[in-house]
């Protein structure tokens, strides 16, 4: 098999309805989420069913469609999550700390 960087990724399955179906809706799916900023994924493999019956054959394909979205999901939360100390000198959060002289007490509270 030759690859060929350039040209279109063809996937097929043996009817082209299960594992092909799989990926043809985790594909709209991203497309959803990036356009749309939600989720749906319900709604897309009825849809492909309208189109061709039997698209995400199992209840294994459909979970593995809800997982793939969550992790998606959760990726895109912690990317957002690092982005607030991106820029943020690390030394800069105890700036306004002073330890107390006195054993037992930090910043005048008894500990």
């Amino acid at each position: 098999m030759k690859l060929h960087p350039t040209s279109p990724t063809l996937v097929h399955c043996s009817a082209g309805v299960g594992r092909t179906g799989t990926f043809i809706a985790l594909d709209r799916l991203i497309h959803q989420m990036e356009m749309e900023n939600t989720v749906d994924v319900y709604g897309v493999v009825y849809d492909l069913r309208m189109h061709r019956s039997l698209m995400v054959q199992t209840e294994d394909q459909y979970i593995f469609l809800n997982q793939c979205v969550l992790d998606i999901i959760k990726s895109k939360k912690e990317a957002k999550t690092d982005l607030i100390y991106q820029n943020t000198n690390a030394m800069a959060i105890y700036e306004n700390f002073t330890p107390s002289p006195h054993t037992g007490k930090a910043n005048g509270y008894h500990v």
